[in-house]
């Protein structure tokens, strides 16, 4: 079983709306099949606007649902419209008469096919939709979808990662390791955020002479500076590969939070861990900030430990509990 919905936004913030409440109505309900973004209103809208309206409701519904939905769209905006910015959503395509689709744009394959819209079955009176679907449809348990033999089901981040990974907003360092207790770099956690706002298109060039236009980092670094989420260590160089500070990881957290309006006004003291001193100005709100939204919950009841190298699960663990709270 699955649902889907058909979205009617005119601009970016009814977008988020309808996707905030198709979640809240599916949330307690069960289903095998990703949820569905069904997009088929252009009048009024230039392509620009379709897509930005697009995006903005799948990466919401992806947010909220903790699921990487369907796109539903038919063949002719596949082919002209949609270019490779939904190409993160699997794609449910409708083209009429035919034994294949026609075209599935840049899209690598299709995951749904509306191949009719006269179907007949037993029961129903009218005309109903026939698909033809791949397994890629069905939501997998993450027992089967998480391919990383050093994420088991009893670590206290497995959460985290299953979600991340399933969202498309994380990877391994091979495809079955994941490296939960090696230190992330720089890089990780500001490309993690770059998926998450959807991989918008980067205009501009890197201003770091540390990072090459080609490297795979390259649009997460110049999309972070752009939007004033990552800063660089000074001296034009941002060090990709070097290990992300707790604390670095708690500003470029906030600093997202900012950057998509959200409400960052609960905040606690950051007085009851014994080595809120070492903290450094520079992070201060945004430490007080991820204490009160219990997004950073100490390495121990009373330390913070602002300055040690955070994991690749904590900073998993830290996105995930980011994405819950809003």
């Amino acid at each position: 079983m699955g649902f889907y919905f058909y979205v009617t936004a005119q601009d970016v913030s009814e977008a988020k709306a309808q996707a905030e409440y198709f979640a809240s109505l599916i949330s307690n309900e069960p289903y095998d099949c990703r949820p569905a973004v069904d997009f088929e209103i252009f009048t009024g809208l230039t392509d620009e606007e379709c897509i930005e309206i697009a995006l903005a409701f799948s990466e919401t519904l992806a947010n909220k649902t903790g699921e990487t939905p369907l796109f539903y769209t038919d063949v002719d905006h596949v082919e002209y419209l949609w270019g490779d910015r939904l190409t993160d959503y699997p794609l449910w395509v409708a083209n009429y008469d035919v034994s294949e689709p026609e075209s599935i744009g840049a899209w690598d394959s299709w995951v749904g096919f509306q191949y009719s819209d006269t179907g007949n079955v037993n029961g129903i009176d009218d005309n109903v939709d026939l698909d033809r679907f791949t397994s890629d449809v069905l939501l997998e348990s993450s027992d089967t979808e998480l391919p990383f033999i050093d994420v088991a089901q009893d670590n206290w981040y497995y959460k985290a990662v299953a979600s991340l990974y399933d969202a498309g907003l994380v990877k391994g360092v091979s495809n079955t390791v994941f490296a939960p207790d090696e230190d992330a770099e720089r890089a990780v956690p500001v490309t993690i955020l770059y998926r998450l706002d959807g991989s918008p298109n980067v205009s501009s060039e890197s201003v770091f002479a540390d990072v090459s236009s080609d490297s795979w980092y390259a649009d997460s670094i110049a999309w972070a500076a752009d939007n004033d989420i990552a800063k660089g260590i000074g001296g034009d160089l941002f060090a990709p590969d070097k290990g992300v500070s707790r604390q670095e990881m708690a500003v470029f957290l906030y600093r997202y939070a900012v950057y998509k309006d959200y409400d960052t006004t609960k905040t606690d003291s950051m007085e009851r861990f014994t080595d809120y001193d070492l903290v450094a100005d520079w992070a201060e709100d945004a430490i007080k900030w991820a204490v009160g939204m219990g997004i950073i919950t100490g390495t121990r009841s009373d330390m913070l430990a602002p300055d040690a190298a955070a994991t690749r699960a904590e900073v998993a663990e830290m996105v995930y509990r980011m994405m819950e709270a809003y």
